[in-house]
């Protein structure tokens, strides 16, 4: 008797375990079964908001609305040549270089020059044009002399680079009289980094006081040329550097052209006595006001008598 009811427990005890298996597998199931049914319900949600994450596919399916432009090469012997020609280079040295490349018959005691400051500035220029460290512009030179046959040295590289500290530079050819000016003036901030800069993004130290500069320009509004220009501190106003700007001007100005912060009667004087029949064209600043008669037919054009 005893026997068979611990046989009893036993079977009771198996049913109950594959029963709790079952439930188990069963709650798997369920779960994975939800988080297929979650999946797709974040893929629609996703899908409808896919236009609004990735702006730039939203109109991917016509994009391509109007074919692409082919262009064919009918004259290949043409084309070729014009591949050719880019690498092209066309350098000859002007008769005057030739003539002075020498330095004329010094003055003074002791040993001559034997370059003159044209030549330095003829191999400088090739130096900077092209790249070159010195050496390599001593040998550049070198080459082209070889190549045209004329039979001039070229400086070294010690003779370019101890005379190309005090060297005077040629001045620009001028292109003859040029027009009344449309002269622009403008300034801006810069930025000086330094130390501190570097510190404050390597270690996170305490932030110092930014140091800036303005750089004041002028340019010509037809040409686009820098025509002066002039770097204080921060702390100078616009108005102020307009005469030392405009003694660099070289020439007539037929316009002058600024922002408000130019607008006042010092200004406007200075400009007036330079240049006879000069255009002033400043907006008023915010802070001004109509006065007089200006004010008074202002008022009588908002009031419509």
């Amino acid at each position: 008797m005893a026997f068979q009811q611990q046989k009893f427990v036993a079977g009771m005890v198996s049913v109950q375990r594959r029963c709790t298996s079952t439930r188990q597998s069963m709650a798997a199931w369920m779960r994975l079964v939800a988080y297929i049914g979650l999946l797709g319900i974040l893929r629609s949600y996703f899908s409808c908001l896919k236009p609004f994450l990735m702006p730039f596919k939203y109109n991917v399916d016509r994009r391509h609305k109007f074919n692409k432009a082919e262009y064919k090469v009918t004259n290949w012997a043409l084309y070729n040549e014009s591949l050719r020609r880019r690498g092209d280079i066309a350098i000859w040295v002007d008769a005057s270089i030739a003539n002075g490349w020498f330095a004329p018959a010094g003055k003074h005691r002791g040993r001559p020059c034997i370059f003159s400051e044209l030549a330095i500035e003829t191999c400088l220029i090739a130096r900077s044009v092209f790249g070159l460290a010195l050496r390599q512009a001593q040998g550049f030179m070198r080459s082209i002399f070889t190549f045209m046959g004329l039979l001039l040295p070229v400086p070294d590289c010690s003779t370019l680079s101890r005379t190309a500290g005090g060297l005077k530079l040629s001045p620009a050819k001028s292109k003859g009289q040029r027009a009344p000016a449309a002269l622009v003036i403008d300034s801006t901030g810069l930025k000086v980094f330094g130390a501190g800069e570097w510190q404050e993004t390597k270690y996170g130290v305490k932030r110092k006081r930014r140091k800036w500069r303005k750089l004041h320009l002028g340019l010509d509004l037809d040409t686009g040329e820098i025509l002066c220009s002039e770097l204080t501190e921060d702390n100078v106003s616009d108005p102020t550097v307009v005469s030392d700007l405009l003694d660099q001007v070289e020439g007539s100005v037929a316009t002058f052209l600024g922002d408000g912060a130019y607008d006042g009667e010092p200004t406007r004087r200075e400009i007036a006595n330079r240049y006879d029949g000069v255009e002033i064209v400043v907006p008023p600043s915010r802070s001004s006001a109509a006065v007089g008669c200006l004010e008074t037919a202002c008022w009588q054009g908002l009031c419509g008598a």
